[in-house]
Order: C-alpha cells, then structure tokens, then sequence
C-alpha cells in the first residue's frame, strides 16, 4: 500500500499524455503542433517563474503544477514538464516523420512505465542507480518498443526502445525526457539508414 502512495496519477497521465502528441500531428500538422506545445511550455515557464517567485502563477497552469509535483519539487522552479516538452519538440524537428513519432512514444510509454511497475512491483534495484528497479527497466523497454514499432519497423523499433531504456535507467544530470527522445531517436534514424 506504501508504494501506490508514491504514484501521482495526475502526473502521470500528464506523461502518458505524450503517446497522442504523433497522431496529433498527423492531424493538424507539424507546425501547428510545435505551435502549441512551444506556446504551453513558455506559458508555463513564466507561470512557475512567477509560482516562485512571487507565490503565484497562471491560475489554471499553477493548479496543474501543484496536482502533479512532488512535495519536494513545489518549493522550486519544476524543469521536469520543460524537457518533456524539448524532449518532444526536438523529436519533431531532428526526427521528421516515423523516427520522431517513435521516439516521443519510447519517452511517453517507456519512461512512464518503469516509474509505474517499478514503483509497484520493482524490488532489484540497479547497481549503478539505486532510485532505479530492474523490473521498471524491463517494462520500460517492453513499452518504448510497443510503442515505437506503431511507426517504425520492429527491429529498429528494438534498437530504440533497447537505447530508450538504457538511458531512462542511468542517473544522468540531464532530465531522462530530454535525454531518451535525442538517443533512441538518432539510434532509430542510423538504423533505418543502414538497413535502406
């Protein structure tokens, strides 16, 4: 019971959210949806900069903020939705097409499966991070590929999700959001290079 007090599920839907950004744009477009999502993250930049600085915000952003942060996020600037938000702008730039769609779902589906089964049922932590569970990083692959081989071929979709999960489970200094998206992603478009 401890551990399903560990899982915000705001925040995570909020993360999940990420799996529909690829249909999106097959709808709307590309410029459109870089529009909207660059819109929302500096609205939400000035809104947690005010949050912290002057102990308010954009009303219904700082709302949002609040429901999904940890307790010890609330009391600073939160960077976690921010390189959501790159990791997923940046997919859509460098990674046109299928290699971008895939490796916004390796970061939306994978990252948010490992913080969920390795919050409920992780129980080896990693040697070389011990905030991380084997069992999260099984599930993280097992998604980021679920999810990637939607828009590309299955074994490049193993390449990045295999990518995708060895980053998510390192402790980097760099937010994992940013860090899976750029990876898996410049994996995928080598090996669709070398496999046309």
């Amino acid at each position: 019971m401890v551990q399903l007090k560990q899982i915000n599920p705001f925040r995570l839907s909020i993360h999940l959210s990420g799996f529909f950004v690829p249909f999106i744009t097959i709808i709307i477009g590309l410029f459109y949806t870089f529009l909207i999502i660059a819109t929302v993250t500096i609205l939400y930049c000035i809104s947690e900069y005010l949050r912290t600085r002057r102990s308010h915000g954009l009303p219904l952003i700082r709302k949002i903020t609040i429901l999904a942060s940890k307790d010890e996020e609330k009391s600073k600037f939160i960077l976690a939705p921010v390189y959501f938000a790159l990791g997923i702008l940046i997919a859509l730039i460098i990674f046109k097409g299928s290699i971008g769609f895939a490796s916004m779902e390796i970061v939306a589906l994978g990252d948010s499966s490992a913080r969920l089964f390795g919050t409920l049922i992780g129980c080896t932590r990693l040697p070389f991070n011990k905030m991380k569970t084997l069992e999260g990083s099984i599930f993280c692959f097992i998604f980021s590929w679920l999810g990637a081989s939607l828009f590309v071929p299955l074994s490049i979709a193993l390449l990045g999700a295999l990518i995708g999960s060895i980053v998510e489970s390192f402790p980097l200094p760099i937010n994992d959001h940013l860090t899976m998206s750029i990876a898996s992603g410049f994996t995928m478009q080598i090996a669709s290079l070398m496999v046309s």
